[in-house]
């Protein structure tokens, strides 16, 4: 159980043959993550350079106290569970990933024991990060209508595992950083928010993100189109008009445009424009003959534009939930986001304006 440190998945049912299984092929790394550089500086702050330069954290404050936790919170697509990936690959330390279906059972009391049982683990492969993806799913807030005896018993029983009279010192001695993930932090329960105390939010990303290269990453079109042919693409218009775009939604829209040139160049060969009805023809398939290399064109990305929108919602409301509980309660290297607000009809002026964006 204690082998080589990597990414490793909880499974501590009781149908579980193994109490956890590790995830090979991690291949993310810090520079495959187009995110702004101060999260990750953030990041290795907190996780990367206590097991880099250990003697620097051996003595004044950094000697009995610790950050306890990271908050990675943002729209969805962002990056926040690819940046956990690039921690585990890059790090030398376990990981623990924990999701609801991974802890929670219907018989009362199980699923506090399985939380306990995790940390436990976790301070035995210490040093090492706990993972909760979709953290708001586990711990949500008790004063809301959700609330219930079983969800304040199973959000009262985690906190007293990140940082509680007994197992602050344990965890600070064995290297235990817990990490959440989430769309919906104003969900969260304050005690929980509370053992989270660095909170990065993860927004879409900006202009010079989605386009051209810098630090040490290139931007995300660039990078998704690396190994594209491309004749008369223009990076910088496409960047222009995905504002709204997470990462995940430019992935999309580039697969859509790679899906577009491969369709046009089907109907070259078939000589018809339509053949949907010989999909399912097996001999077809096997007697076309091999295509010739894919190139991508803006008519490509024209019929991606159509195919994939932004997976942010019409009315923004989801955003502006985000960035007005940043204004209060993020870090300071993110308040920035919720500046400036125009009020219009038009889907791009009424999201929040990024101090980057403005015109």
């Amino acid at each position: 159980m204690c082998g080589r440190p990597g990414y490793v998945s909880c499974t501590l049912h009781a149908n579980s043959p193994d109490s956890a299984a590790h995830l090979a092929g991690l291949t993310t790394k810090f520079e495959d993550v187009c995110i702004s550089q101060t999260i990750i500086n953030a990041i290795h702050s907190i996780v990367t350079f206590p097991l880099l330069y250990p003697s620097a954290y051996r003595g004044g404050i950094l000697k009995s106290e610790s950050m306890s936790g990271i908050l990675l919170y943002g729209p969805p697509g962002t990056g926040k569970t690819l940046l956990c990936k690039a921690v585990a690959k890059q790090c030398n330390t376990h990981m623990l990933q924990i999701t609801s279906a991974s802890v929670q059972n219907k018989w009362v009391g199980e699923t506090e024991k399985y939380i306990k049982a995790i940390f436990s683990l976790a301070r035995r492969l210490g040093p090492c990060i706990v993972f909760i993806d979709e953290v708001d799913a586990l711990f949500r807030n008790r004063n809301g209508s959700y609330g219930s005896s079983y969800q304040s018993s199973m959000v009262i029983c985690s906190p007293q595992e990140m940082d509680g009279l007994q197992s602050s010192g344990t965890n600070k001695e064995n290297g235990i950083i817990v990490i959440g993930c989430t769309n919906r932090p104003y969900d969260l329960d304050d005690a929980v928010l509370r053992r989270l105390p660095r909170r990065l939010l993860v927004d879409l990303p900006r202009f010079e993100e989605r386009e051209i290269e810098h630090s040490r990453t290139s931007g995300i079109i660039t990078a998704l189109l690396r190994d594209e042919e491309l004749d008369g693409v223009d990076i910088s218009e496409i960047a222009r008009r995905t504002k709204l775009f997470s990462g995940s939604d430019l992935k999309h829209l580039c697969v859509a445009a790679a899906l577009a040139s491969v369709q046009e160049m089907h109907d070259t060969i078939s000589g018809t424009k339509n053949k949907s009805e010989n999909v399912g023809d097996s001999s077809v398939v096997s007697e076309s003959p091999d295509l010739p290399p894919r190139i991508l064109c803006p008519r490509h990305f024209a019929a991606a534009f159509g195919q994939v929108s932004s997976s942010c919602s019409d009315d923004m409301s989801s955003v502006r939930l985000l960035r007005k509980w940043a204004g209060t309660f993020a870090s300071g290297l993110n308040s920035g986001a919720v500046q400036g607000t125009c009020i219009s009809t038009d889907l791009v002026a009424i999201c929040p304006i990024h101090p980057w964006d403005r015109s």
